[in-house]
This record gives structure tokens, sequence and C-alpha cells, in this order.
């Protein structure tokens, strides 16, 4: 059963318009009513059947003034008063919702044959409440960009494919500072819904830019660039203790494979020293903060061919870089929470047999294709 508040309002809507127009109906009702019978008592004889129905209504007005305004009063409170019963109605499937959806047991009605999902709409955002768990991607290019060309972000989505939604959140030529400014427009600490089962954090790459003499462009200074970082993290860390964190340590580049990276005076804009200093300070932001991190400064360097294989400009990984990233990613999952995160072991949606499945070889059952992995000879630990 779906509830949402559009629902009810149209609802309420509906009655509204149908309770003023019993009204108006009423006022005209009742007031030639009385007037009838105002000229009955005055004894005016005037025969039906010689008077139109408009000459008896209009026979006093004062008294059909004084009716109309009563009726008008009476129609006006009652209709109050369902308004305001509808609105209760509301606000109690409201509660029964989000207290059923936040339960760590799911949903309370869901043994009586019920699966409430509630969407609510907050101002120009939409929170859409779902059972299945959010992986979350947050951070610049290197995020943005991943699903291009078999890249990390779209092996996630393929592993985790009907067992967990990848939420893409990157922000080309973003750097910390401006990460930090939204961290709590994506991540809400009062939101009603479900918080991420995990979120994987990339910034610093346009971070260790070479700083621009006009002072514009995304560099952001290292003492700064730490600061963020720090409360980036502690911010996603007091957001849910749900919420699983793993942070992404700035990679090296191929210099010379970047178009344009040589300024008018000879310097690299982006420079692996200067990357290294980066990733360095991200990596011991995470060992303070008791936060997982990966290393991509040293898991790319590891192959001897990794300038020429890993990147497509130089910056933005490859297939091959990318198939790193995701290795990485996933033996994190698996040594730390294998049971609950990693994509073997989590339960599939609507994963149950069924007589609509493929039909086995011997003619007599079904083959359940539901967690066969595609294609199903692809070694996906990449071991």
């Amino acid at each position: 059963m779906v509830v949402g508040h559009n629902d009810l309002l149209c609802v309420g809507s509906f009655a509204g318009s149908d309770l003023v127009l019993l009204s108006s109906v009423l006022i005209v009702v009742d007031a030639w009513l009385w007037s009838k019978e105002e000229c009955h008592n005055s004894k005016v004889r005037l025969s039906f059947n010689r008077t139109t129905a408009a000459e008896s209504f209009f026979l006093s007005p004062k008294h059909f003034l004084q009716r109309s305004l009563w009726c008008f009063v009476f129609g006006f409170w009652t209709l109050m008063f369902f308004e305001i019963v509808l609105m209760l109605l509301f606000a109690f499937w409201f509660v029964v919702a989000a207290f059923a959806l936040q339960s760590d047991c799911g949903s309370l009605l869901s043994g009586f044959g019920f699966d409430i999902r509630l969407s609510l709409g907050c101002g120009a955002q939409w929170i859409n409440m779902t059972t299945r768990p959010q992986f979350v991607l947050f951070g610049s290019s290197i995020v943005q960009f991943n699903h291009y060309g078999e890249g990390w972000g779209a092996t996630l989505a393929h592993l985790y494919a009907r067992k967990a939604d990848i939420v893409l959140r990157g922000y080309a030529s973003w750097n910390s500072r401006r990460a930090l400014q939204v961290v709590d427009n994506l991540f809400p600490k009062n939101s009603i819904s479900e918080p991420p089962a995990l979120v994987i954090v990339y910034f610093g790459g346009n971070d260790s830019l070479l700083p621009h003499p006009s002072g514009l462009g995304p560099h952001v200074p290292i003492e700064e660039y730490i600061e963020n970082m720090r409360n980036i993290a502690n911010h996603l860390k007091t957001h849910s203790e749900k919420t699983r964190l793993i942070f992404l340590s700035t990679p090296p580049v191929n210099e010379g494979q970047i178009m344009g990276n040589i300024d008018e005076f000879g310097r690299a804009k982006r420079s692996n020293a200067t990357r290294r200093i980066y990733s360095e300070a991200c990596l011991k932001i995470c060992k303070e903060l008791n936060i997982k991190a990966i290393d991509l400064w040293s898991a790319i360097q590891k192959r001897e061919d990794w300038k020429d294989v890993c990147f497509i400009d130089g910056v933005h990984f490859s297939a091959e870089g990318s198939k790193i990233v995701s290795k990485e990613i996933l033996r994190v999952i698996k040594e730390e929470w294998e049971t609950s995160l990693y994509w073997k072991t989590m339960p599939v949606e609507f994963g149950e047999d069924s007589p609509y499945d493929p039909v086995h070889p011997d003619g007599t059952s079904t083959v359940n294709v539901s967690n066969v992995p595609f294609p199903e000879d692809e070694d996906w630990e990449w071991e």
C-alpha cells in the first residue's frame, strides 16, 4: 500500500468542494422554504399555479438574507470540521508510515500483508523511502564520470543490482570547500528518510591544483583541505550510526598525458608531488577519525604500466584504472562488513523461486537466476 501526502490532499480538496456545493444548495433551498413559510404566515394569497417560483422566492428579501447568512455560517463550520478530521487522518498515516519504515525490524505492518512506503514533498526536494539500502558516491569528477567506459561506479551498480541502490552525487571540478557547503543538504541530520548504508567520499584532486595568481579556481590550501575533510567526515559520522564510510585518497596522474597542464611559467598545474601531499593528508585524517580509507595513490602505482593504461586523459580513470578502484572498494567492504554490505551476501530483492523462472533442463523445475552474476565466467574478485 502506497501512502502519499498528495493522495490525502486530493481527498481533502474533493471533500471540501462537495461541502461547499452542498452548503450552497442548502442556502438556496432553505431560503426558498423560509420565504414560502413567511408568505403563508402573512396570509398572502397567491396561487402557486399563477405565481412562478422566482416570484415566491423573492417575496421576503430580508428573511432570505437572514436565512442565507445562517446557512453559510453553518456550512462553513461544517466544512472546517471535516477538514480538521482529514488533517488528523493524514497526520496519523504519516506517523504510522514513518515509524514502520524506520523500525530496525522492518515494517511493523508487514506481518499483516502491508508494505507502507511514504513519499513526501519537502520544498523543491523529494524524499523517497524504500527498503533497499543506498550506497551514496560523493565527490568530484572522479565520481561524476565513474559510469563511463566500464567505470568503477558502473561496476558497483552492476554487482549490487537488486541489492542496493547506487546513488551518484558527483560534481565535476568541485573541491572540499564546495563539498562542505552542501554536505548538510545532501545528508541532513534531521531527515526522516532512511540514512544511506554506505557513503564513499572523494575530494582532493582539484584542491591540489596549482593556485591561480588571481585567487580564482579550485585550489584549496592543504591546511584548509585538512579541516574541510575533517568536518565532512565528522558530519557524516554523526549523520547516522548505521552509515558506513569509505574515503578515497588523491590518486596520481599522468602529467605528460594531460592537455594544457603547463602554465605560462612552465609549472605543472597538476603535479604528482602535490597530489601525494593531499593523499597522505586524507589518509591521516581517516586514521585519526577511525574511518576506512583507500590509498589510491599507492594502489594505482602498483602496476608498472599505470601511466599508460589507467587514465583516459591523464586524470580520469580508464576501464583498467576503474578496475583497481572497484577492487579496492570491494576488498574493504568484504573485510569490514561482509555479512551486511558485501554484494555476494546481501539479500536479493524479490529473489524467491517462481514457476515463471527459466525452465530447468530436467523439465520438471525452474532455475532461480536472481543472484547469478553476469557474465557467469567473470571473476569479480579480480584476485
